[in-house]
């Protein structure tokens, strides 16, 4: 099977077509060919991606049976609008292009995932390290899990050499909160994720953060900053906001979608479209990861969609849906769980 392979072109000479990008003086023509230059860059992480995602897989299901375990190539769009915003500088030196998820049924879990990639060893393929660790260190806007980066050094593939892929490790409530985050971000134009993680500035940012420390007094784990530290606290922030009303409103965007998965077929490769226009989520599935890569680009080329589209991998569609509920707008773990502090 074949697999995307890296550019013929230096460190420089991407962090160059990265400046492009980022450029508002850049011509039409230059962008596009920076553009260009730095897809291929991206499509080039699919190899390393998924040798981390099957030693993944392994690893964390060793520690629980019932873990899920996905993969995912960051949208060229994410890439292009972190270059625009100054986010991103050095397109050369991305270590989350490729990413990998474990999601774990309980924090034991994840912190048992976590001391099998923090043995001094290498992973075959991989060096890894913790970058972050944002549930003993949780984000001031709630967001929790653990950051790993692998970095790709094989011989048997001299050319991915270097290719970093991140793993992200999560309990099913941190998945369900940060899922639920992205819901927001496409039906109300929030902005929570592209926004400064300490800064509120509507009640949605007071929410999550109030949903989050919720979740972290029942794991027994470190409540964000600012946050309430206990349920009773969690409960009257809530009540001051009117958390009932916002959690409905997630509920009612989950009801404008249901998609029945019956009849897609079983794939390696998985595209989910969410269809704005017709509220609707397609699904559709290819064994080779060059033809879906290919399709994946023209979706993304194409400016007249009114589609918003994700290239993932791994297990059947149930368990893609699982992961990646927010193209499926299923949150209902997020909501049944938030319904005991606002609707009590």
């Amino acid at each position: 099977m074949s697999y995307p392979t890296p550019p013929d072109a230096s460190k420089s000479k991407l962090n160059k077509a990265g400046a492009l990008i980022a450029s508002p003086s850049t011509g039409t023509l230059e962008a596009l060919e920076a553009q260009q230059l730095v897809d291929q860059f991206r499509a080039a992480h699919t190899w390393p991606m998924l040798t981390a995602r099957v030693a993944l897989d392994t690893r964390a299901k060793q520690v629980s049976p019932a873990a899920l375990v996905v993969q995912r190539l960051k949208r060229m769009p994410s890439i292009v609008g972190k270059l625009e915003g100054g986010r991103i500088r050095d397109v050369a030196s991305m270590q989350d292009i490729g990413g990998c998820r474990a999601i774990m049924p309980t924090i034991d879990d994840v912190r048992g995932l976590r001391k099998v990639y923090e043995t001094p060893r290498k992973h075959r393929t991989f060096s890894f390290r913790l970058r972050n660790d944002y549930i003993d260190n949780p984000k001031t806007n709630g967001y929790r899990g653990l950051h790993f980066v692998g970095k790709y050094d094989s011989p048997k593939r001299p050319e991915y050499r270097g290719y970093c892929v991140e793993l992200q490790f999560r309990t099913q409530l941190m998945h369900s909160w940060a899922t639920a985050v992205e819901i927001v971000d496409t039906f109300a134009q929030a902005g929570l994720k592209a926004s400064d993680p300490n800064s509120f500035d509507t009640d949605w940012d007071y929410f999550f953060s109030y949903a989050s420390a919720a979740m972290a007094i029942e794991e027994g784990a470190p409540i964000p900053d600012k946050a309430p530290t206990s349920a009773r606290d969690v409960r009257k922030k809530l009540s001051d906001i009117n958390g009932k009303r916002l959690v409905e409103r997630i509920e009612q965007w989950s009801r404008t979608m249901d998609e029945d998965l019956s009849v897609v077929p079983k794939g390696i490769y998985y595209i989910l479209s969410l269809d704005f226009e017709n509220d609707s989520v397609e699904v559709k599935q290819y064994a080779n990861a060059s033809a879906a890569d290919q399709v994946y680009r023209q979706l993304e080329a194409d400016s007249s969609t009114s589609k918003d589209s994700v290239l993932v991998a791994g297990g059947n569609i149930s368990q893609i849906k699982a992961a990646y509920p927010n193209y499926f707008i299923d949150s209902g773990r997020f909501t049944a769980h938030m319904r005991r502090y606002t609707h009590g």
